[in-house]
């Protein structure tokens, strides 16, 4: 799972116990560099028109970076909550109860080995014994 959290200009992106700081100037640059290396893989080897995504919310500070005429106090907000929070998850379990089935996807990215992939394909059939 990655995390994605924004204070000020810097966001915070944590994954596999592995955190990077990068300065922005737009979150959604930020996320949507982060959810463009999602690929969905399935037991069944079909894509999905549904792969997951990025799960959280923007705070109301956030509007600085969207309506420019919008001005902002210049002091520090008292709490101190991210600004923006998302999280992405690797598991994606999908339930159409419509057509009574069930998808499992796991996300992963293009630069990882062979072996990553088969160990997610041993997760993939664990989960769908469950």
């Amino acid at each position: 799972m990655k995390i994605l959290e924004f204070k000020g200009a810097l966001a915070q992106i944590c994954e596999d116990g592995k955190t990077k700081i990068v300065q922005y100037s737009n979150p959604l640059d930020i996320i949507r560099d982060e959810l463009k290396y999602l690929e969905g893989s399935g037991i069944s080897g079909k894509k999905s028109p549904f792969h997951g995504g990025a799960v959280g919310y923007f705070g109301y500070d956030l509007v600085r970076f969207f309506e420019t005429d919008i001005e902002m106090p210049e002091e520090e907000p008292s709490l101190h909550y991210p600004e923006a929070m998302f999280i992405i998850p690797k598991i994606v379990v999908i339930f159409d109860h419509f057509g009574g089935r069930t998808q499992i996807i796991i996300h992963d990215y293009p630069e990882k080995s062979e072996i990553l992939y088969r160990n997610i394909l041993k997760k993939l059939k664990k989960i769908k014994k469950m």
